[in-house]
């Protein structure tokens, strides 16, 4: 049985559609959203708490405490769409940093460009001695006692790779100290 499509309009943005069914009401699926939860304008603002000094997210946020917003269906961080409300696009390779350190604000008086290594600077400036190193990181698989191991060990790296088990990138980044320069 062949589908009947019914000629309709949509109800968010006029445009002219095939419906496959009398129940549609929009043309795709961001129409729907937007007719559902207002515009991403509406629902970017509606989730903002202007302060005396900081401007909070108050929607989702990631696990580093950054807020979070649905763009385009992509999860994109608050501040960057802030960033780029007030003050137009981000270059390529550059990040948008908090000069108050507060994750949550999204005020653009409180924003500015960086790259990641004016980040890390900028952050170790503020608290000295915060950044997780070595086997202080949640995430770290080695101990500063392997790390040493390998630098000493004079082998070829294709035996390095199966004594430890590890990728030849990662002993390359031990051995030239582009990991684990603290040790």
């Amino acid at each position: 049985m062949a589908t009947t499509y019914i000629p309709k309009i949509c109800e968010n943005c006029s445009t002219p559609f095939l419906a496959s069914t009398p129940q549609t009401l929009t043309c795709s699926h961001p129409c729907t959203t937007e007719r559902r939860y207002g515009t991403f304008e509406e629902r970017f603002w509606g989730r903002v708490w202007k302060t005396e000094n900081c401007w909070l997210w108050l929607g989702h946020y990631n696990d580093a405490g950054y807020g979070v917003i649905s763009y385009k269906g992509i999860n994109t961080l608050a501040h960057r769409i802030s960033w780029g409300i007030h003050k137009g696009p981000i270059p390529n390779g550059m990040c948008v940093l908090h000069n108050c350190d507060n994750s949550a604000c999204i005020n653009p008086d409180d924003l500015h460009l960086g790259d990641r290594d004016l980040n890390n600077k900028e952050r170790e400036q503020r608290n000295p001695g915060t950044q997780a190193k070595g086997e202080q990181c949640a995430r770290s698989k080695l101990t500063t006692e392997i790390v040493l191991a390998i630098r000493a060990d004079s082998r070829p790296y294709s035996q390095l790779v199966v004594a430890y088990s590890m990728s030849k990138s990662a002993i390359a980044a031990i051995k030239t100290r582009a990991t684990w320069k603290h040790v």
